[in-house]
């Protein structure tokens, strides 16, 4: 009978003693509540000492392009798909990876992007969840009002999402859950103050399938030799 790895019993004793965690950060531009990555870190912190867990990262593959935003103004836009570790006291590990995106004017895209797949790590392996209440569920209605409200992208700009999607090969399936990780439900409910944005992440999205298809390429060339 092979032993039980520490890993396992020390997470989830982890996941036991973790309460709830309400989204109380606000951002100011799309108006909706998160959580920040302070908050998971206060939460968790004392909890994976207590339990012998310490975790590594390491950065898979990391893109890095200049993009414009709709008001004209130059940010740079980086994502980063990171490894992360999660370590016990008897050597036993679990590992899972995730991405992490974030645009920024200055220098701190690259940090911003970390915080991000810091943040869906953490939440992703222990399954945080939010304080659900009466007054979280009445703001979440007021801002599902305030969205309603915004002007929409048109069907042409619908039309043309579609169309750079079949015709550079992106997963659809994956734009989907980043459009719902932005929450936005569909192609069509895209607000269009964001159309920039969003095509930016697109053309991020074929820059790394043409950069599959050429190591493909490039690889089935060296094994003909």
């Amino acid at each position: 009978m092979s032993e039980q790895k520490l890993i396992y019993s020390a997470l989830n004793g982890i996941m036991l003693e973790l309460k709830h965690l309400g989204k109380d950060q606000v951002n100011q531009a799309q108006r909706f509540n998160f959580r920040g990555i302070d908050d998971v870190y206060n939460a968790l912190h004392p909890l994976l000492a207590k339990h012998g867990v310490f975790t590594t990262s390491r950065i898979l593959e990391s893109s890095r392009r200049e993009a414009e935003t709709n008001k004209g103004s130059k940010t740079n836009w980086v994502v980063l798909r990171v490894e992360y570790t999660f370590h016990a006291l008897d050597c036993s590990s679990l590992s899972t990876e995730v991405e992490g995106e974030a645009m920024d004017s200055g220098d701190k895209a690259t940090s911003k992007a970390l915080s991000m797949a810091d943040k869906y790590a953490l939440i992703q392996v222990f399954k945080i969840p939010t304080d659900d209440t009466a007054d979280a569920d009445k703001d979440s209605f007021i801002q599902e009002r305030i969205e309603s409200q915004k002007p929409r992208i048109t069907e042409e700009q619908i039309s043309e999402i579609k169309a750079f999607i079949k015709e550079h090969g992106v997963n659809e399936l994956k734009f989907l859950q980043y459009l719902r990780s932005n929450k936005v439900e569909s192609i069509s409910m895209i607000p269009a103050d964001h159309f920039d944005f969003f095509m930016t992440a697109l053309e991020e999205s074929k820059k790394r399938v043409e950069e599959w298809r050429h190591n493909i390429h490039r690889n089935a060339q060296k094994s003909s030799k």
